[in-house]
């Protein structure tokens, strides 16, 4: 059986805790998924004005289901994709 201790303290003993946890902290999820993917397709590291694009990325997550499709999608949107 894994356990664990999330970063706030909270100690899980299950997976379908930390995976309940997740769903408790769905946009938190959705604004990392989005930074890192952001990061890793840009190849560098975020600057404020990027934070439009990343808003807009967990927007349209929340709409259209968290999906990586939805995802993959709203990053090539980006005009910092665009442009890169």
């Amino acid at each position: 059986m894994a356990s664990g201790t999330l970063p706030n303290g909270q100690k899980l003993a299950k997976f379908e805790e930390f995976k309940a946890q997740l769903g408790a902290q769905k946009d938190r999820f959705r604004r990392a998924f989005s930074e890192k993917l952001f990061l890793y397709a840009l190849g560098r590291p975020l600057q404020p004005n990027d934070r439009p694009a990343i808003d807009s990325m967990v927007q349209q997550l929340a709409r259209n289901g968290d999906t990586i499709q939805t995802a993959i999608h709203a990053l090539i949107q980006t005009e910092a994709f665009l442009t890169k």
